[in-house]
């Protein structure tokens, strides 16, 4: 699970059109089975869309037999003049940063 959300993180960055540092806000995983151990695994994530502020994601993992887990993700995004926890309210709150 941490590495498919480190993985939607860097899909987020290279997404985003500015820079800008990010938050997971939810993550959802979902194992489908247990992994194979001899088997490497390969994570694939997609930044789906930003709407305002806010990054949603997919992602599989995959061993040699197919996929075993999938994940949905929201991160926020902040620019790097407003503080995270501004940033983070001004989204709940529905305002424009």
């Amino acid at each position: 699970m941490t590495a498919m959300d480190s993985a939607m993180g860097l899909a987020t960055m290279l997404a985003m059109e500015e820079l800008s540092s990010l938050a997971t806000l939810e993550l959802r995983y979902d194992e489908l089975r247990p992994p194979q151990d001899e088997d490497g695994i390969f994570i694939k994530s997609h930044c789906d869309s930003i709407d305002d502020g806010i990054a949603y994601l997919t992602s599989t993992a995959s061993d040699s037999s197919g996929i075993f887990a999938r994940a949905v993700a929201r991160f926020i995004l902040t620019p790097g003049s407003t503080s995270f926890m501004e940033a983070a309210m001004a989204a709940i709150n529905g305002e424009q940063s």
